[in-house]
């Protein structure tokens, strides 16, 4: 752990890697991956000992000229929370097979069983219900339990927490308000976090324009 916080690199020559790593992911690494970065990144910087922990609830975030460990831990983070909003990151956005014509598919069903592209597009639909399990039911209860970290340290990573919990609210609105049926606190809390969200960063693209 110590020594991925010490050797970070600069911003540019890391993006340009991850970038160029979610280029070439297939969608059930995908998934893997969002698995991965919620368990082994977010869910640590909610834990009470740790550098993710350290800077996560650090006041105002971590500056650079600041302890080492404790800056790298925070630029991990920050990274985290930008691959996790990255749309190449969405599973389903893969590039899709064409289908063929529907009558030539029939044909090709009755006589070989399912074409590839068939078997690609029910693959991509499994996937896809597979990822939306995983973020409902295990990524939006780390994501609230880190946005109270953060709203409490004013970190400036909680604009980048939100924008990922808008993405995710948007996408699986009925889903995520029965996970949190239960807890109709909470509930109201995100929809209306995420309204205020939207609502100052149409403030911000009106005032560049």
């Amino acid at each position: 752990e110590k020594t991925v916080f010490k050797k970070m690199g600069e911003p540019q020559k890391r993006f340009q890697i991850y970038g160029f790593l979610l280029d070439h992911l297939k969608d059930e690494e995908k998934i893997a991956v969002t698995a991965r970065l919620a368990k082994e990144v977010l869910k640590s910087a909610t834990e009470s000992t740790g550098y993710l922990s350290q800077a996560a609830s650090a006041h105002g975030g971590v500056q650079k000229e600041e302890n080492n460990l404790r800056y790298g831990a925070y630029c991990v983070l920050s990274d985290c929370l930008s691959i996790l909003i990255d749309s190449r990151l969405l599973v389903g956005k893969s590039k899709q097979v064409d289908l063929p014509d529907d009558e030539d598919t029939n044909t090709s069903t009755l006589s070989l069983g399912p074409s590839a592209a068939q078997i690609s597009s029910m693959k991509g639909k499994l996937l896809s219900k597979i990822n939306r399990k995983h973020l409902i039911e295990s990524m939006i209860p780390i994501l609230c339990n880190l946005k109270i970290i953060l709203e409490k340290s004013r970190s400036p990573l909680l604009k980048d927490l939100m924008r990922y919990m808008v993405c995710i609210f948007r996408q699986f609105k009925n889903e995520v308000n029965e996970v949190l049926e239960s807890d109709s606190t909470l509930m109201h809390e995100i929809q209306y976090d995420t309204k205020q969200f939207e609502k100052s960063q149409n403030l911000e693209v009106g005032g560049e324009g």
